[in-house]
């Protein structure tokens, strides 16, 4: 269906689909695309070793890496900025608009839907406080949906199943959250991991963790 609505704009021209990290590889790698819209999920993997290889310096032209994604992960979103994306979409979306933001992909934009603008915002800043030094370097391993979660851990909500009610997501998400606070803090389990974030603050009342700070539109969404 993207395909037909794609090709009907008249200028964009679609080369291939492929739904496997190595379908994409080989696609991209003998037709050359200057755009790749893909998902987050191949073939229901992480694709975010896709987007890095999709990515990575080549020696002929740079590859657009599109997301578009159904699922509003915000870690998601700045996991595949980080990778290299240079649009992270969100359905639904208008195929009008979608046609319009490919050509602006080529041409070398950066597009960003508004549902995950909050998040990014708020990510950049912890790394700009933690780059400038006035704020705790511990704390600043994490992201501020990541320091969320820990708190919620210290509190007392010990399961995937409890955190994710309360963040208002998938024990998937949840999972890949606690793996990621566990891998960048160098702890080995949940437990070590709520005693950190007590240490740091993170369960207390006097020490709440960062608010998301206001919306910074970029991009509206559709639908």
């Amino acid at each position: 269906m993207l395909r037909q609505h794609l090709e009907q704009s008249g200028d964009i021209v679609v080369v291939g689909e492929a739904g496997t990290h190595e379908a994409v590889q080989l696609l991209a790698r003998n037709r050359r695309p200057h755009v790749v819209l893909t998902d987050v999920l191949l073939a229901g993997k992480p694709g975010l070793a896709t987007i890095r290889a999709l990515t990575a310096p080549q020696p002929t032209r740079a590859v657009s890496v599109m997301v578009l994604t159904s699922h509003r992960n915000h870690a998601r979103a700045i996991d595949a900025l980080d990778c290299g994306a240079m649009a992270f979409l969100t359905r639904p979306i208008n195929n009008a608009d979608l046609a319009s933001f490919v050509r602006a992909a080529a041409a070398g934009q950066v597009l960003l839907s508004a549902t995950v603008t909050t998040a990014i915002r708020a990510e950049l800043v912890a790394r700009g406080a933690m780059l400038w030094g006035d704020r705790d370097p511990i704390t600043d391993l994490l992201t501020t949906t990541e320091l969320s979660v820990v708190a919620l851990l210290c509190s007392g909500l010990t399961t995937n199943e409890a955190i994710a009610e309360q963040h208002h997501v998938s024990v998937n998400t949840v999972r890949s959250q606690l793996q990621r606070c566990l891998r960048k803090t160098g702890l080995s389990d949940r437990t070590q991991l709520a005693l950190w974030g007590v240490r740091h603050g993170l369960g207390q009342p006097s020490r709440p963790t960062p608010p998301l700070s206001p919306d910074l539109l970029v991009l509206p969404d559709s639908g």
